[in-house]
């Protein structure tokens, strides 16, 4: 049907399998008329390629079809840092990359697996509740910020300056909690009486 330099000898109608230009990716089988004295269509072969295989796509390379690793659409996580990044090339997965995430922020990949690295995620924590405790305390003197000025002047009432006392009291409660104990420790409650 095609002499060696493959043109045709007649004019036929062929299946032919398109592949990408640029991969050489296989896209689609499709008919074609060819012309006598013509070849058939650039970036298109008439060997079939082989069956699908999950997880690999079919690649022709110039005289045969090849199965090439298909990670595109997956996420894949750096072990240098847990950064996760979406695959768009086919070809093996690159280096330094695994398909598995990473549980917590504080992880390393110690070759296998993500390890945990407890003494990071447990001064992080410590770091993220001196910063609830400075807030909390913050706010106690904005709200006594008026009644040390009354007593300061000696202007301040009974009633003003028990509320004073309460929240001097709450404040060193809040002073005192152990911070080590991480996500299990309760914040005093605030007096009930603000105003």
């Amino acid at each position: 049907m095609f002499d060696e330099n493959g043109n045709a000898k007649e004019t036929s109608i062929v299946t032919v399998c398109g592949f990408d230009r640029e991969s050489g990716e296989y896209q689609a089988t499709y008919e074609v008329r060819v012309l006598i004295g013509t070849g058939i269509p650039g970036f298109s072969t008439l060997t079939p390629p082989p069956a699908s295989k999950p997880g690999y796509a079919c690649v022709w390379r110039g005289d045969e079809w090849e199965y090439v690793a298909d990670f595109r659409g997956t996420t894949v996580y750096s072990v240098a840092d847990g950064q996760a990044q979406n695959v768009s090339s086919l070809g093996a997965m690159k280096a330094g990359f695994v398909k598995v995430a990473p549980a917590t922020p504080f992880d390393t990949w110690n070759g296998k697996k993500w390890v945990t690295d407890a003494d990071a995620q447990k001064a992080a924590q410590v770091v993220q509740l001196e910063a609830v405790r400075t807030s909390l305390l913050s706010e106690a003197d904005d709200i006594m910020r008026d009644w040390r000025d009354e007593l300061s002047l000696g202007v301040i009432s009974d009633d003003d300056k028990a509320k004073l006392l309460s929240w001097l009291d709450y404040k060193k409660r809040v002073k005192a909690v152990d911070i080590s104990l991480g996500e299990s420790i309760i914040w005093p409650e605030e007096p009930a009486d603000v105003a």
